[in-house]
């Protein structure tokens, strides 16, 4: 990131910039060095067949295999951050959306942007019933009574989840200031 006038890249192209109303000052994120970050991360997955490279091979847990990639999963979205430190030093993050092969939380890796207690605690029962109302949808039938009004209450239950699941969302900005996802996306 740079202020406008600072003239620090770093060598470092911008893959985006804009002006920033809260301090009046234009900020980028440059492009390099997280491309290579990302080339050397899907190098990686693709030489180590795991996720969990962080830890020595013969420790490391199935579900963080890269076969699940290929499988059910049909993909899945990987990101690499390039921050710099004090002292002019470069960190890298990395992450992936979402669950992988329903872990949260895999070693060497950033976890979610909201506290994994709360989320269960709004999710786990609406899934449930989310769950159960497709089940119910599709032994009903396209066409049969009611099967309707359960699609309607099944997106009405799916997209009121969604949005208890965003109030969860806690980002932190360059200021290290700390705002929900309605905060910054009203």
């Amino acid at each position: 990131m740079t202020a406008k006038g600072d003239g620090d890249t770093g060598g470092m192209e911008n893959g985006c910039h804009g002006f920033c109303r809260k301090c009046n000052c234009d900020h980028s994120l440059p492009v390099s060095p997280a491309r290579e970050a990302c080339l050397e991360l899907m190098n990686l997955l693709r030489s180590e067949k795991r996720i969990d490279f962080s830890i020595p091979a013969d420790l490391a847990d199935p579900r963080y295999s890269t076969d699940y990639l290929y499988g059910s999963a049909l993909g899945k979205m990987f990101g690499i951050m390039a921050a710099k430190i004090p002292g002019g030093g470069i960190r890298f993050f990395k992450s992936f959306s979402g669950q992988y092969n329903g872990a949260w939380e895999v070693p060497g890796w950033v976890g979610p942007v909201f506290n994994l207690t709360d989320f269960h605690s709004i999710h786990d029962s609406r899934e449930r019933e989310i769950k159960a109302l497709g089940k119910e949808i599709t032994e009903l039938g396209q066409g049969a009574p009611g099967y309707g009004t359960l699609i309607r209450r099944r997106k009405r239950k799916s997209q009121e989840l969604m949005k208890k699941i965003h109030e969860l969302y806690r980002l932190n900005n360059f200021n290290f200031q700390e705002a929900g996802l309605a905060d910054i996306f009203p």
